[in-house]
């Protein structure tokens, strides 16, 4: 089930014509199998991809290809020819046979979809065919169990993907979705960025902007009914890419400030000084009678009973939610380097650990 197909001698691509042009061929008697130069037909999957079949009974063997598998594969093609790119489809070369190849000037790049269940060993070494003249990646419904992001890569996993370029797609009601890194874009768009050499392997990630949130809970004090003010303040790192991160307060606390009363109202202070007059709170050390002992804690401006760091708890609960309203944010600038190994796709023309722009 190529897309391709020989009229006349001359390579032709289902997915590069016009719709007049693939009408016009239902004359010919012309048209040839890549496989094995039987005559072709045209037929249009469930997905509405024009591509060429064998002739009922004379199928020469060569496998066959899904809907989706075809529909990827026409979606790539025509984005390489409107980049300016030659493009092929189903090409094959000295050891390897790409599913969609395209070259300009001195560059030669391979996409292969993999619809199908496919091992990571298996695609180390078809992989492997292409030597380093050929740039391929691969597309995947489903990654390969040594490809899937855990948590925390492992460093040897990571210098082999750098290697072999390895990307989840799937298929939604809006069309072709491929998940690079954290984020998922049109099928279109990372052919486009893989073309014009906008993603990068990246063995760190580099945080540039650090946002500080002060978020803001009215709470009732449970001695005297007055209501009050329970704040805390949120940090999350952003990347060159685009990539947020929240930054954990919990090594900040202490016995002491078991809810970081004290540490956030420090924060708010630094960053936030104009907010103090507007904000109904008291912090300060009390006394527990639960804990049976003094702590840093929110208390009642009125009768100035405690808050209790159990109740914080739930305050901190429904801020991770975001059922708490921001009050107001400050942007901070910052460089730090995470050894978190990615493929890089800089929105700002930037990849991670260096200041060097993406070449076009």
């Amino acid at each position: 089930m190529p897309l391709k197909a020989k009229l006349d001698g001359v390579w032709i691509n289902a997915a590069l014509l016009s719709e007049a042009e693939w009408l016009a061929l239902r004359v010919s008697r012309s048209i040839l199998m890549p496989c094995c130069g039987k005559r072709a037909y045209q037929r249009r999957s469930r997905l509405d991809t024009r591509h060429f079949v064998h002739s009922p009974g004379s199928h020469c063997g060569s496998p066959g290809e899904s809907a989706e598998h075809l529909a990827a594969k026409a979606e790539i093609v025509r984005v390489c020819r409107d980049l300016g790119w030659d493009v092929q489809s189903e090409f094959a070369g000295e050891n390897w046979r790409a599913d969609i190849y395209a070259t300009k000037t001195r560059h030669r790049i391979a996409f292969e979809v993999q619809w199908s269940p496919q091992s990571f060993e298996v695609t180390r070494e078809r992989h492997s065919a292409y030597g380093d003249e050929v740039k391929c990646c691969w597309l995947f419904r489903k990654l390969p169990s040594p490809a899937r992001r855990p948590a925390k890569r492992d460093p040897n996993l990571a210098a082999a993907e750098a290697r072999l370029p390895m990307f989840e797609l799937s298929l939604s009601d809006s069309g072709f979705l491929v998940t690079l890194d954290r984020t998922r874009l049109p099928l279109s768009e990372f052919v486009r960025a893989r073309l014009e050499r906008r993603i990068r392997f990246c063995a760190n990630r580099h945080y540039t902007s650090r946002e500080i949130q002060l978020v803001t809970s009215v709470v009732c004090c449970w001695h005297c009914g007055t209501e009050y003010d329970v704040f805390l303040t949120r940090r999350f790192l952003r990347s060159e890419c685009g990539v947020e991160c929240a930054e954990a307060d919990w090594d900040t606390y202490d016995d002491d400030d078991p809810c970081g009363a004290r540490y956030n109202w420090s924060l708010l202070k630094e960053h936030f000084s104009s907010q103090t007059q507007h904000l109904r709170t008291s912090v300060k050390r009390r006394w527990s009678n639960k804990m049976k002992e003094f702590y840093w804690s929110f208390g009642c401006p009125s009768c100035d009973a405690i808050f209790g760091a159990r109740f914080f708890r739930d305050v901190e609960a429904d801020a991770e939610d975001s059922n708490i309203a921001l009050l107001c944010s400050q942007q901070v600038g910052c460089s730090e380097l995470d050894p978190d190994a990615h493929w890089c796709f800089p929105q700002n023309g930037k990849f991670c650990g260096t200041s060097l722009p993406a070449r076009k």
